[in-house]
């Protein structure tokens, strides 16, 4: 059905798109960030017309206190581990709220949500977004941090050159800078979570099939969801480790 992606069937909606084929985008070119920042400018722009009216924000309660008291309802977390567990995770939500009252209040707006250089593919007509599943409503950052990398100089010139291309379609809130960190480590604590109750289903569903305990264990594609090595790897990352002194969460200044 030409002009329209979103189907029904059978009670059932579905969505239909063009196929689209690219490549990974060059990141470390300039020209590349630029053309990216423009086409993610004006997806914004659009985003910022109006709000989702079904889909939720991404913030602190969704992407933090949420999939934490999953985490611990969900019996996964070995029992020596879970007071330390809480600890770090409090004293990383403590430093999310640090980045959000120094941001002050920043609107929000529609986002891709999750956008990162593997949801970008590329040809000779520019960038194509693609997995706009996880799109919902939050800081336009959410949609540029994950596309810096490298050293803090590398990085800073890599901002410079997606807002270059970006602030043709739409103003960037340099307030939203302080909340780089805040976000990272929201990312970490929702993924946390969810990676571990995909694997408590997948194992689940391999038990009902008959796997031995031995099988299971072999099957590298499993979370160890419910070793302590696992739970240990997990950590804020700019903490030396569980049980160790936390350096806080502190914003990367791009620009001074």
């Amino acid at each position: 059905m030409p002009g329209h992606t979103l189907h029904q069937h059978g009670g059932y909606r579905f969505a239909l798109f063009a196929r689209r084929g690219g490549r990974v985008p060059e990141l470390g070119d300039s020209a590349t960030l630029e053309w990216i920042g423009r086409f993610l400018g004006r997806i914004h722009a659009v985003g910022a017309i109006e709000p989702y009216q079904q889909r939720p924000v991404l913030d602190q309660q969704s992407f933090g206190e949420e999939p934490l008291a999953y985490v611990f309802a969900s019996g996964l977390l070995p029992r020596e581990l879970v007071d330390v567990y809480r600890g770090v995770a409090r004293q990383a939500l403590d430093g999310v709220q640090r980045c959000i009252d120094r941001a002050g209040a920043v609107n929000t707006l529609r986002l891709h949500g999750d956008c990162h250089v593997g949801n970008i593919l590329w040809t000779e007509a520019g960038p194509h977004f693609v997995d706009f599943d996880d799109s919902r409503m939050g800081r336009m950052i959410q949609d540029i941090w994950m596309l810096l990398s490298g050293s803090r100089q590398e990085q800073s010139q890599q901002l410079a050159d997606v807002l270059a291309g970006y602030e043709d379609f739409y103003e960037f809130d340099t307030r939203e800078l302080y909340l780089v960190e805040a976000l990272r480590t929201l990312r970490l604590l929702h993924f946390s979570a969810g990676w571990r109750a995909a694997g408590t289903i997948r194992l689940s569903r391999r038990r009902s099939r008959g796997l031995t305990a031995s099988a299971i264990g072999k099957n590298k594609s499993l979370p160890c969801v419910s070793k302590w090595r696992c739970w240990m790897s997990h950590r804020c990352g700019r903490c030396d480790g569980f049980g160790q002194p936390c350096r806080g969460l502190e914003v990367v200044q791009l620009f001074r």
